[in-house]
């Protein structure tokens, strides 16, 4: 698609849809790894202010994810959903 790493695009390719597309320096075995690997999840999702204090990750077709996240200021956030697809 010719975009650099770093680059982010977001579609809405329906009503109920929004698709964020980030383009990273990384290879996609590496990118798979840090989106399934609770571990790494912790260490980048929340980004530099925030903490993931907790996360839920059923890796399968129809299993659940949740990451919950804690400012300093100690306001939580919660995010979730279920896996469609798996793809590595």
């Amino acid at each position: 698609m010719g975009m650099s790493a770093d680059a982010t695009e977001v579609t809405y390719p329906s009503e109920t849809e929004i698709r964020i597309t980030h383009w990273v320096g990384v290879t996609k075995d590496v990118a798979y790894r840090v989106w399934t690997t609770a571990d790494l999840v912790r260490r980048w999702w929340g980004g530099e202010r925030r903490t993931v204090t907790a996360i839920e990750m059923d890796l399968r077709v129809g299993g659940r994810w949740r990451y919950v996240l804690t400012t300093p200021e100690g306001s939580t956030f919660a995010f979730g959903g279920v896996y469609r697809e798996i793809v590595p």
